[in-house]
């Protein structure tokens, strides 16, 4: 039996050594020496060129608007015959009337997303209490407390941004360790107020 298995092995190596191996492929010379070109351009979209900009000299004058004050023309006191980068930015009647749209739009807007820090969370009114004049004495930080049932929070602060709320959390948590960052609606008028 013995025997069996090694004549098997050796003719199963003998045909994956010699049966696997590449056939050569003959060898061809091509006298052809031109290359594969193939241009596309035929089929590319024509756009017409843009109108050419004219350089603004000293003597004529722009006008800029915003969304808050009306036009006031202004004089251009830039040199261009010594500025290679003529100006390209050129506002116009479209561009106003985008710029207003969106100005009232974002008018409408009271509230956006932003960070408090959320101190106390529990059913005790006192402690509640308690911890909101420690907030305000001790910390020197406007707080404000709340009752969402059947818990009353205290939260601190009102910040647009993470880092901004960090910072407070820093000073919050020497006093009130338990101190956690909330995700919360935050009134933009009362941020211009301050």
């Amino acid at each position: 039996m013995r025997k069996f298995t090694v004549s098997c092995l050796a003719i199963f190596y003998t045909i994956g050594l010699f049966g696997c191996g590449s056939t050569p492929k003959p060898s061809t010379t091509s006298t052809n020496t031109t290359r594969y070109n193939d241009d596309l351009a035929v089929y590319r979209q024509k756009f017409p060129a843009p109108p050419a900009i004219t350089p603004i000299t000293a003597t004529q004058t722009t006008t800029t608007t915003t969304h808050n004050t009306p036009t006031t023309p202004t004089t251009n006191t830039t040199n261009t015959a010594n500025n290679s980068n003529p100006p390209t930015q050129h506002q116009n009647a479209a561009m106003d009337s985008l710029l207003t749209a969106l100005y009232e739009a974002n008018k409408s807007v009271k509230s956006v997303q932003g960070y408090r820090i959320l101190v106390y969370s529990g059913t005790d009114r006192e402690e509640a209490e308690r911890v909101k004049g420690t907030l305000d004495v001790k910390l020197q930080e406007r707080s404000e407390m709340g009752y969402d049932k059947p818990n009353f929070k205290v939260r601190v602060g009102s910040f647009v941004q993470r880092l901004e709320a960090y910072k407070t959390l820093v000073k919050v948590h020497k006093e009130f360790p338990n101190a956690i960052l909330v995700i919360d609606k935050i009134n933009i008028e009362s941020r211009r107020r301050r």
